[in-house]
């Protein structure tokens, strides 16, 4: 028996790829080990001071809006994500990897990287998508989308809070004092969201949401994110229903 790389599955030694992923055996990417976040409580070490990261902004995946999940925020030079990966490992479905991409910032740009693993990722942007293969990079972008797997969430680029200076090196070329911060009014977190009502259908496969026309209308070339032909058919044959959806939240075909 040997262990596939990519999801850590046995496979029985005749066998050349995983039969749950698609890995080969040999594979030329290793897949990359991933540690564990600290706890809210520790200190930052000195090593990953946050006054001498080289970005001031934080990626935020958001996942559709019909699914009851949780949002991720990055905000660290590096992390993993996947059901084994640093960031909210319970989030992902079992068709994601253990350690599925790699989402790093340099130089103020975002990049999502494919790491050892088949299964499929894409970056989904306003005039296409890109789809990663094993090892390959992709920036990412405010308003794009990214999807892993069967799963899809909404980008989102926010700037960092500022934190105050945590290792020598900073102090000396911080300010002796600094003015104590305005107190703003807290946001609730339930904050109410624009609702557009019309006719809608929804994706079974990626749950892309789309507007049509009419209860009449059909996405007449299936959705545009899946390139499953079998998704392209079942989305073909969905009749819109008329309900309200979060603004922004979906795709105006009309």
């Amino acid at each position: 028996m040997w262990t596939c790389a990519s999801c850590g599955t046995p496979v029985p030694d005749g066998s050349e790829a995983c039969p749950a992923c698609g890995m080969p055996r040999q594979s030329g990417i290793a897949p990359r080990a991933y540690t564990t976040p600290l706890p809210d409580n520790n200190p930052v070490p000195e090593a990953q001071c946050v006054g001498a990261t080289s970005h001031d902004t934080a990626l935020v995946l958001r996942p559709g809006w019909s699914r009851d999940l949780g949002v991720i925020r990055i905000d660290t030079p590096s992390c993993v994500l996947g059901r084994e990966g640093d960031l909210r490992p319970e989030l992902f479905s079992p068709s994601v990897s253990r350690q599925h991409v790699e989402i790093a910032c340099a130089d103020g740009t975002w990049t999502v990287t494919q790491l050892g693993t088949t299964n499929p990722s894409w970056v989904i942007g306003p005039t296409g998508s890109t789809q990663l293969a094993p090892g390959m990079t992709c920036p990412v972008h405010d308003g794009e989308r990214l999807r892993l797997a069967n799963q899809t969430f909404f980008v989102s680029v926010e700037a960092r809070p500022a934190s105050p200076a945590t290792c020598d090196a900073c102090i000396a070329t911080s300010p002796a004092e600094l003015d104590p911060p305005a107190t703003a009014a807290p946001e609730p977190d339930d904050a109410p969201q624009d609702l557009v009502e019309g006719w809608f259908v929804t994706c079974p496969h990626c749950r892309t949401t789309f507007r049509l026309d009419s209860p009449e209308a059909r996405m007449s070339s299936g959705c545009p994110v899946c390139t499953d032909a079998m998704d392209r058919r079942a989305v073909r044959r969905l009749a819109p229903q008329w309900t309200s959806v979060p603004e922004g939240s979906f795709e105006d075909v009309r």
